[in-house]
C-alpha cells in the first residue's frame, strides 16, 4: 500500500541511488576490502533514551525499536504496508463486531513459560483500562470485551463495527500476564518477552544490551549481541560512527550528509517516512484559546524555509496531519502560506501582541529538532509574541507536553508517525475531543461526529471522504500546525548487512549480520 507512493516521493526528493540501496539492501560505492572475520555483535547509537522497556509505557519509535527486539507484536506490516502474522497467525471478522485471532503455538516467554491467550487478553485489557491510560488507550476504547476462547484463540469484541481495529493491533507488543502481575517491579527495566533477543542490561541514559535468543520461534538471529547507546548530540553520534565505535546512527545532521557519502566504509540510508512533524498549541488557555492567535502562529511559521535551509530540501511541506502516503490524505488542501504581516494583524486584532508564550522542543529525537525548534521560536517572536524557549530531555519533554492544560509549554514541536497506515490513527488521537484533551485541548462536536461515523463504517470510500472532511476543518482550526514530512536520514557501517529502511521508522536488526 505504501510502497508506490514511498518510491515516488523518494525519487522526487531524495537521492535515488541511496534510497534504492536502503530499500533493497545493496551497498552504494565500493565495498570494504576483504571480508574480515567479525563477531556477530554490533553497537548502534540513538539520540534519545528508551525511558522505559515496558511496551505499555514506551512511546518513542527509538524506544519501541529497542522493545521490538525483546517483545513480539500480534501483527505487523511488511515493507509494502501489508499486514503480516507475528504472534497472531490468522485473523477474521466472524461477526461485524467480533474479530477472531488465532495465536501461534509453541511460543515461549524468555523465562521458559508458554505464551497463551491469557497474555493477549491481559495486554489489551491493560491498554484500555481507564484507571491507567497510556498512549494507545484511545485507539482501543471501542473494545467492549477481550474473550479467551481457548489457549490459542481470542475474540476481540467491539461496541460497534470498527474499521481500524485490525490495523491498530499492529501497535501492540504482547506482555506476560504472569510477569506483570507477579513481578511488577521488573517490567520497566528488566523485560521478559517472546522476541528474538534476550534482555541483558539497561543503564538509563547510557545503553541497553540484548543477546540472541537461541530458542526464538522465528529462528535464532545471526547477531549474537546488540548494544544500543544513547548519544543525544548528533555530531557526537556521527563522530562515533566515523571512528568505528558504533555501526549505525539515526538522524544524521543534513549538513554532514556529504561527510557520510564520502567515507568509503559508510552507507547513507535515506528515505521518506510516514511521520508528520507539527507544532501543537495549547488551546485550553490564553493566548491560544483564541482562534485568531492560533492562525497568527500558523501564518508566522515559514515551513518551506525550514525545509529548504534546515533540512536541505530533503522533504516536503505537510499540508494536513495525514501523511501523503496514507489513504484518505487530502491532496486538495493547500499548505498554509507564510504571511508575517497577516500573522501580526491577527495578533493585533485579538489584542495579543506581546503575549508571553513558552516554546518547547526536543533535542536528538527528530532530525534537526533543536534547530527547527529554535526557528519556530524566532518566527513567533518576529510575529509579535514574547517567547521563552525550553528544550528538556526527551522523556520529560514528551510526558510533560501531554499533561493537558497543566503543561508548562504553550507551543511544542512534535512528530506523529503513520504507524498503522490509517488516517484514524492521527485524526482520532489528536482531534477527537477526549483524546486531544491531553495535548492541545482541541474540541469540535462536528469533528467528533465525523470521526465516529468514519470509524464505524466498513465502506472504505465513505470513510476516506469523512476523513478528508475532518482534515479541512482541523487545518483551519490550527490547534495542530503541520510542518513537513520527517525524512529518515540514517547511516551505517558497510559491515552491517541485512538492514531494511522502514517507512514507519522502526529500526530493527533481527535480520542483520556483520561481515
Amino acid at each position: 500500500m505504501f510502497k508506490t507512493q514511498w518510491r515516488r516521493l523518494a525519487a522526487k526528493f531524495l537521492k535515488p541511488v541511496a534510497f534504492a540501496a536502503a530499500l533493497f539492501g545493496f551497498a552504494v560505492g565500493p565495498t570494504v576490502g576483504g571480508a574480515a572475520a567479525s563477531k556477530q555483535e554490533i553497537t548502534v547509537a540513538f539520540g534519545v533514551d528508551p525511558t522505559s522497556l515496558n511496551p505499555l509505557a514506551s512511546t518513542s519509535i527509538p524506544g519501541r525499536s529497542v522493545i521490538n527486539h525483546i517483545f513480539d507484536k500480534l501483527v505487523w506490516f511488511d515493507l509494502n504496508g501489508n499486514l503480516i502474522p507475528k504472534l497472531a497467525v490468522s485473523w477474521s471478522f466472524i461477526e461485524p463486531t467480533v474479530l477472531e485471532l488465532k495465536l501461534r503455538d509453541g511460543v515461549k516467554w524468555h523465562n521458559g513459560k508458554a505464551f497463551t491467550a491469557k497474555d493477549v487478553k491481559f495486554t489489551l485489557d491493560s491498554i484500555r483500562a481507564p484507571s491507567r491510560p497510556n498512549w494507545m488507550t484511545a485507539s482501543f476504547k471501542p473494545i467492549s470485551e477481550v474473550k479467551i476462547v481457548d489457549p490459542l484463540t481470542v475474540h476481540i469484541i467491539t461496541k460497534a463495527p470498527n474499521r481500524s481495529l485490525l490495523r491498530n493491533l499492529s501497535l501492540v507488543e504482547v506482555v506476560s500476564k504472569d510477569v506483570f502481575e507477579n513481578e511488577p517491579d521488573t517490567v520497566q527495566t528488566r523485560p521478559v518477552g517472546t522476541g528474538p533477543f534476550l534482555f541483558v542490561s539497561y543503564t538509563p541514559g547510557d545503553r541497553v544490551i540484548v543477546e540472541r535468543n537461541p530458542n526464538y520461534w522465528g529462528g535464532a538471529p545471526k547477531l549474537e549481541r546488540i548494544t544500543v547507546r544513547v548519544i543525544q548530540e548528533a555530531g557526537t553520534r556521527l563522530a562515533e560512527l566515523r571512528s568505528g565505535n558504533v555501526d549505525f546512527i539515526d538522524n544524521v545532521p543534513v549538513d554532514e550528509i556529504s561527510t557520510v557519502e564520502q567515507q568509503a566504509d559508510l552507507d547513507l540510508l535515506a528515505g521518506p517516512s510516514l511521520r508528520v512533524m507539527y507544532v501543537a498549541l495549547k488551546t485550553q488557555r490564553p493566548p491560544f484559546n483564541d482562534p485568531r492567535v492560533r492562525r497568527a502562529a500558523h501564518y508566522a511559521i515559514d515551513k518551506q524555509a525550514i525545509v529548504d535551509h534546515l533540512l536541505d530540501g530533503r522533504t516536503t511541506v505537510a499540508n494536513t496531519p495525514v501523511a501523503p502516503q496514507i489513504p484518505g490524505h487530502h491532496e486538495g488542501i493547500e499548505a498554509w502560506p507564510h504571511d508575517p504581516e497577516k500573522a501580526r494583524s491577527q495578533l493585533k486584532e485579538a489584542g495579543a501582541l506581546g503575549a508571553e508564550i513558552v516554546v518547547a522542543y526536543p533535542q536528538g529525537r527528530y532530525l534537526m529538532d533543536k534547530q527547527v525548534g529554535e526557528a519556530i521560536a524566532a518566527y513567533l517572536q518576529a510575529a509579535g509574541f514574547t517567547v521563552k524557549q525550553e528544550s528538556p530531555e526527551w522523556g520529560i519533554y514528551y510526558t510533560t507536553l501531554r499533561t493537558g492544560n497543566d503543561a508548562p509549554y504553550d507551543v511544542g514541536l512534535v512528530g506523529w508517525g503513520g504507524d498503522t497506515g490509517d488516517p484514524n490513527w492521527v485524526l482520532w488521537e489528536h482531534f477527537y475531543s477526549s483524546s486531544a484533551a491531553k495535548q492541545t485541548g482541541y474540541s469540535d462536536e462536528r469533528v467528533d461526529r465525523l470521526l465516529e461515523e468514519a470509524l464505524q463504517t466498513l465502506d472504505e470510500k465513505k470513510a476516506m471522504a469523512l476523513y478528508r472532511e475532518v482534515q479541512e476543518i482541523v487545518v483551519q482550526a490550527s490547534s495542530w500546525i503541520p510542518l513537513y514530512m520527517q525524512p529518515n536520514v540514517w547511516a551505517k557501517n558497510k559491515r552491517l548487512k541485512g538492514f531494511d529502511l522502514r517507512p514507519d521508522e522502526f529500526i530493527i536488526f533481527t535480520n542483520s549480520y556483520v561481515e
